[in-house]
């Protein structure tokens, strides 16, 4: 009979877990009753100090005399301890054999010296495991907002499922936190019902209530509802004391913005602002903070709104207030992103927000993160980093339908285009730009959408999309990025459908709005400049190479990957329309590299380097790779 090697290891932990039990029972033999009791208490915890082994009825030298017995206790740190897992578990195994009750006793204990020492998120944690409803309610009530803003929303999401029915059904702070726990999660429609039965809960108080009104406020902003009906009667009411007036007024600013209503979004920041006193926590100033500069980002000043954003942040790092952090570095990033030309100080904002998204337990930061690194690595064109990425993506579906609108389609349509996928790229994108939140978003969107339309061929619809992109430049700031790169995209719009005269209008506008703090934006300028001489016949397409090699090494490789795409002039450029990686592949495949061998060499997955023959072919006019390396061996621009 035959052991398969999966059965060997199976009994082979088996034997080692084994093993570990009998020498676990045999140290545990050898303690004293005094020593026994205290590995027990101590066995609830992750880790345990000094402080907690004096309360226990230990000094230095029980646990100096403990620890010589006992090899599994180790020092992490000065006056920290930890037991090793396995002999942990065999602790925790003899407790529960002393029976329910001194098991339920042990925990409770614990969770208590936990409470003593103010931390309550660990404290209810021992409290689930216990199932003990009265300690667990009374935490919930008192600590529930805050230990939520910690980041502590899997804790509390287990402690209040061992809760009986009829604890929880009574509970408004129940019932919020789990509406709060929904909507963090993405299911909005069975929040909102879990926040007006809590609203409701709370009638008869105004702490929790107001508090409520807020939370549910935001999460109508967070998932593009209307807040201001439900929210204008609270936050206008003076009856209301400062210190709920003040957010209630700060989301409703917010709400404002979404709804287009500027002037009244900025005025309502203005008076919570003026209603910070001593009542005011700094839980809720960092809060505020944080909104002013969501409101000064889409309707005020951007210089105001990042001296806003870094204050929140400020305050919420000092506070433990992981998820609000991430939401002032959203936007920082939307700061950074709109008015620098630097991919990389972008990128690094977005390193701070998922950091703060993961301590914050924030779904949807973490999603804003990665959606925006998608969309950095994209117009970079960096290959390995959108391999990853596009797993995490994969993993990651619930995007909110405005975040998709945003950000998530039209990358996929710029990488669409990539292939000279225009018909693709056109289709995810067609109609879109009417929804996009500024005017200077609407004109790079409707120009994004237009370019692909005549791309493949869609004159009609490229029109309609030129259409609303001038209607939107013509109420828009002239120096704005996303402006210049509206007015550069409608350029090579025209030079598809061979429109020379208009092609040269759109790129002197958006040449006169350059300025020497956008080198990306010079060499994409530069760039489509060169295709537009290169369609007058003033020079030859081989120019196009250097135009190329000049965005990519701006890190927009992507850009660059569109422009080679094009079907215009340059798309017979030969070898110069090739990328870096495209030629690396090219020379591989030319000394015979088998697909699975290209992508051994070169890092990525085969259907990576099936992708990049397919663009190859596609740029040298051929019908397939063989044709490509005896053209590429021809023209010497590869060695066999």
């Amino acid at each position: 009979m035959r052991t398969h090697s999966a059965d060997l290891r199976t009994a082979s932990a088996g034997t080692r877990e084994m093993v570990y039990r009998y020498l676990a029972e045999q140290v545990f033999a050898e303690l004293s009753l005094s020593q026994r009791a205290f590995a027990l208490a101590t066995s609830v915890f992750f880790t345990f100090d000094s402080t907690i082994a004096r309360a226990l009825g230990a000094d230095q030298d029980f646990i100096d005399r403990l620890r010589g017995k006992i090899t599994f206790l180790n020092e992490i740190s000065p006056g920290e301890y930890r037991y090793h897992d396995l002999f942990r578990d065999f602790l925790e195994t003899e407790l529960h054999r002393t029976g329910e009750r001194e098991w339920t006793r042990a925990l409770c204990e614990g969770a208590e010296l936990l409470e003593q020492r103010e931390d309550t998120a660990a404290a209810l944690g021992l409290y689930t495991k216990a199932r003990a409803a009265q300690q667990i309610i009374e935490i919930i009530e008192r600590e529930g907002f805050a230990l939520f803003e910690r980041g502590e929303a899997t804790r509390i999401a287990d402690a209040l499922d061992v809760l009986p029915d009829a604890t929880r059904s009574k509970s408004a702070m129940a019932a919020g936190l789990r509406a709060m726990i929904d909507a963090s999660l993405g299911r909005f429609e069975i929040a909102e019902r879990g926040f007006l039965t809590a609203i409701d809960l709370a009638k008869n108080d105004d702490d929790i209530r107001m508090r409520l009104v807020h939370r549910y406020a935001i999460e109508l902003v967070r998932s593009d509802r209307d807040c201001v009906v439900f929210l204008e009667p609270f936050a206008m009411s003076s009856a209301i004391e400062a210190r709920y007036r003040v957010p209630l007024l700060a989301t409703l600013a917010t709400g404002y913005v979404h709804a287009g209503r500027g002037d009244d979004a900025r005025s309502a920041i203005d008076r919570a602002l003026a209603l910070v006193d001593a009542t005011v926590s700094d839980e809720t100033r960092a809060r505020l903070y944080q909104q002013a500069a969501y409101v000064e980002r889409y309707a005020g000043s951007k210089d105001k709104a990042r001296g806003y954003a870094n204050t929140a942040i400020e305050l919420a790092l000092a506070n433990n207030l992981y998820e609000l952090a991430a939401r002032a570095y959203s936007v920082v990033y939307t700061i950074v992103h709109d008015t620098s030309d630097d991919p990389i100080a972008s990128l690094a904002v977005l390193d701070k927000l998922s950091e703060c998204a993961r301590k914050g337990a924030s779904s949807q930061a973490r999603l804003f993160a990665l959606v925006a690194s998608y969309d950095a690595e994209v117009e970079r064109g960096d290959d390995l980093m959108l391999e990853r990425l596009d797993r995490e993506m994969q993993e990651n579906q619930s995007f909110l339908p405005r975040l998709r609108s945003t950000a998530v389609l039209p990358v996929q349509a710029l990488r669409a285009a990539w292939a000279g996928e225009f018909s693709g790229a056109y289709a995810m994108l067609a109609g879109t730009a009417p929804g996009q939140t500024t005017a200077e978003q609407r004109s790079l969107r409707a120009a994004e959408t237009a370019l692909y339309a005549f791309g493949a061929g869609l004159q009609d619809e490229g029109e309609r999309e030129m259409h609303t992109a001038a209607t939107a430049l013509g109420s828009s700031d002239a120096s704005a990025k996303d402006v210049i790169r509206a007015r550069l995209l409608l350029a090579l719009g025209e030079l598809v459908r061979g429109h020379d005269a208009a092609a040269h209008r759109y790129i002197t506008e958006a040449e006169r709005s350059l300025n020497s703090g956008m080198p990306r934006l010079q060499a994409f300028a530069h760039a489509v400049r060169t295709m537009y001489r290169v369609s007058l016949g003033q020079c030859g397409p081989e120019v196009v190479s250097a135009a190329l090699e000049r965005l990519r090494s701006q890190h927009f490789g992507g850009l660059a990957r569109l422009l080679a795409a094009l079907p215009v002039a340059t798309s017979d450029a030969g070898y110069a329309a090739l990328t870096p990686a495209e030629r690396e592949i090219l020379q591989l495949l030319a000394k015979g590299a088998s697909t699975k061998e290209v992508a051994s060499d070169t890092g990525r997955s085969p259907h990576t380097v099936d992708t990049h023959i397919r663009s190859i072919c596609r740029k040298l006019s051929c019908s397939g790779r063989r044709e490509a390396v005896a053209l590429a061996t021809s023209q010497g621009w590869v060695q066999t």
